[in-house]
């Protein structure tokens, strides 16, 4: 086996070589240049030299010119290995030193044996040995300028690339930072798209609850006041009284708790929301207390909104008072109003208002102590609250949050612990009403000759119902289902002055019974009574004047006959002439 010298400044190419000539049973020196390189063939004298041409110090072509100087060693064969080759010029120098095998990098092992073995074998000739030797080292030094220059352009062109790829990758980064920031945004919107949702979930459950709820409390309540009306023993009538009271209690929180889940019946009109903060801005500010500055930021130009105006009260008391136990040592409560436009670029908004259009917010903001997200997540739901248990019944933003929906609005929360919380109100804008003056003819009392059809599907609440009205006066009809109330009626020839009715029923509601009576019955009035509203009215027809009326459940003996005898007992209002 031969001794072979590999001459590289680049370990992990020399490593490579070494590695597989060494496996092949060859003995191999290495060189980091072509000065160290000369320094070890004076000492060993190898059989072959596998050279790199780039080097520092000295160069491949150097290293060959000054080795073939030398007759002990210009015989000593020389192989090329590196990447500059595709220059004529290079191949063409590479001769004349007198080096004819050229193996590029990177080369396969097959590749490097079989011109290690060629070499080995078939010296280089002499005649190139000599031409290169009468040519001098001065075309040599020529040359290794220009492979520097060319190394230069190649650092050149490398640091351009580096250049180039950081400002890629700070563009990337940008990029993806907005990335993150637009996803952070639509998680928001996802997760207050899916607090609405839940809360319309548990809105549906407290519904139907107090519907119910409402049901038993007006039996209880009309039984006792039966009783009431029966009894002179100041007991019987105390323990009465207190039964009363309680459903009382029973009837605020079954009212609560519909205006949470947005079935409470509405009379609305067309309002603005500077009006309603005028209207209660002194009773606001003895409310909250003179440790908590209020102030109003108002647009002049407020666009107007659809709603009831007391329940617009409501929602600015309970959400003050909110702020008020926010701020137990004082602070500050501002309260502003300002047109908004949705259009359909914003995204986020479209997302939670449905359409794009003209918008009233009505903003609540306190400096008090926040709340952290866990808590704003649940802060509308019905009995939740942050405070003792003897500070409230945790109502009172369900019910704004309740009253907003049924409204047609939006209500959003923002707050950070230790500072503060804002409330953010949103309605559609619609334009302002037209009113006409009415006027009420006089009043007639007959109620001993109006017949009443009292339609209710629960039995108890039937029988309480009827001897209500018997007891009043009144010639009663009654019906447990709408398709009864169907077949009573034509049955009845003589007139039927009031229909009493359940809204929701199995089978056919209310208003559709209420519908097809007064095809064949056109003068008879509805009275409409329920534990919550369903979105089951007619859109038109209210009050005296088109006959239609409302009566939430539990109600008493004298809420009931003062609404009959309100339809039955008045006639028709009529519009004023204006020209």
């Amino acid at each position: 086996m031969a001794t072979i010298l590999v001459v590289d400044d680049n370990p992990p190419n020399r490593e490579l070589i070494v590695a597989l000539l060494a496996y092949h049973g060859h003995q191999v020196l290495e060189a980091t240049d072509g000065l160290d390189a000369l320094n070890l063939i004076a000492a060993q004298g190898p059989d072959l030299i596998i050279a790199d041409i780039l080097m520092p110090t000295m160069n491949g072509f150097e290293f060959v010119s000054r080795l073939r100087q030398t007759p002990a060693t210009s015989v000593i064969p020389v192989i090329f290995y590196s990447a500059t080759f595709e220059d004529v010029e290079m191949q063409s120098l590479a001769k004349a030193c007198g080096v004819s095998r050229l193996l590029p990098k990177p080369a396969v092992p097959e590749q490097v044996l079989r011109l290690v073995n060629e070499a080995l074998t078939s010296p280089d000739p002499a005649a190139s040995q000599a031409s290169f030797a009468e040519g001098g080292i001065e075309v040599v030094q020529v040359l290794n300028n220009k492979l520097f220059e060319k190394n230069s352009e190649l650092l050149e062109l490398n640091a351009e690339l580096e250049r180039r790829v950081s400002d890629r990758t700070a563009d990337l980064e940008r990029a993806n930072q907005q990335l993150q920031e637009q996803i952070r945004a639509r998680e928001r919107t996802e997760s207050e798209l899916r607090q609405v949702q839940r809360l319309d979930a548990v809105g549906r459950l407290a519904g139907g609850l107090a519907h119910d709820f409402n049901n038993l409390l007006a039996i209880i309540l009309g039984q006792s006041e039966r009783l009431l009306a029966r009894t002179e023993d100041w007991e019987t009538v105390r323990v009465l009284e207190s039964i009363n009271a309680a459903v009382e209690r029973g009837m605020s929180l079954a009212f609560q708790l519909l205006a949470f889940a947005r079935r409470q019946p509405l009379e609305t009109k067309v309002v603005n929301f500077n009006e309603v903060l005028a209207s209660i801005e002194k009773l606001l500010r003895v409310t909250i207390g003179e440790s908590i500055e209020l102030a109003f930021q108002t647009d002049p130009a407020l666009g107007n909104v659809e709603a009831n105006p007391s329940q617009l009260e409501q929602v600015l008391m309970n959400l003050a008072f909110n702020a008020k136990d926010a701020m137990p040592t004082g602070g500050k409560l501002t309260i502003k109003t300002a047109n908004m436009q949705v259009d359909l670029t914003d995204e986020k908004r479209r997302v939670l208002f449905g359409d794009p259009g003209s918008y009233v917010c009505v903003s609540v903001s306190d400096t008090g102590a926040g709340m952290d997200e866990q808590t704003q997540s649940q802060i509308f739901e019905p009995y939740f609250s942050t405070k003792a248990t003897s500070s409230g019944t945790g109502l009172g933003l369900s019910t704004v949050y309740g009253i907003v929906k049924q409204s047609g609005g939006q209500i959003l929360v923002y707050s950070e612990p230790g500072r503060g919380t804002t409330f953010n109100i949103y309605w559609p804008q619609v334009a302002p009403a037209a009113h006409s003056p009415l006027y009420v003819e006089p009043e007639v009392s007959s109620e001993n000759q109006k017949t009443i059809l009292v339609v209710e599907d629960d039995a108890l609440q039937s029988e309480v119902t009827c001897e209500f009205l018997q007891e009043t006066g009144y010639k009663v009809i009654s019906a447990s289902s709408s398709e009864e109330a169907l077949r009573l009626a034509d049955l009845h020839k003589s007139p039927i002055d009031l229909l009493l009715t359940d809204v929701v029923m199995p089978g056919m509601n209310g208003r559709e019974l209420s519908t097809r009576l007064r095809k064949g019955r056109p003068g008879m009035k509805v009275l409409f009574v329920s534990g919550y509203s369903d979105d089951v009215f007619p859109k038109e027809g209210w009050g005296v004047a088109g006959g239609l009326a409302y009566l939430q459940k539990p109600f008493t003996r004298q809420l009931l006959t003062s609404k009959i005898r309100e339809l039955v007992g008045s006639r028709s209002v009529k519009p004023v002439a204006t020209n």
